[in-house]
């Protein structure tokens, strides 16, 4: 599905419901040209991780939230549930990504989250934590 406003939420709950933005259906997030896209992270199962070393009951598993893919820099970034409610999950370096949020159809253990989307321009454009 194309997404072209310039910012906005891509919530797992939408994909646990209709399926719109999962692995056989991304999102297509399309800024104007010469825009970069932010990608920021909104955990709502951190209270139930507080204070545990590891996502899942394994140490430095990487719990999968979404997988981002940017053909202008022909690289995918995964990404993992953290342990802040509210993080800088990906910068791009171009004005077109797919988003596939993973999630565990009606599981009590997945807990929801939201990417926020924004396009800006004069960014450099990197991936968070890089």
């Amino acid at each position: 599905m194309e997404v072209t406003e310039p910012s906005g939420y891509l919530a797992s709950i939408v994909t646990d419901e209709s399926t719109c933005g999962s692995i056989d259906a991304p999102w297509i997030l399309k800024m104007s040209k010469g825009q970069t896209i932010d990608i920021e992270l909104y955990d709502f199962a951190v209270a139930s991780r507080q204070g545990a070393d590891f996502v899942d009951d394994v140490a430095g598993v990487c719990h999968v939230y979404a997988i981002i893919k940017e053909q202008a820099a022909q690289s995918s970034e995964t990404i993992c549930a953290s342990h802040v409610r509210r993080s800088v999950a990906f910068r791009s370096t171009g004005h077109v990504l797919e988003i596939r949020l993973v999630t565990k159809r009606k599981s009590a253990e997945n807990g929801y989250f939201l990417l926020r989307y924004e396009g800006r321009y004069g960014q450099a454009g990197r991936q968070a934590g890089r």
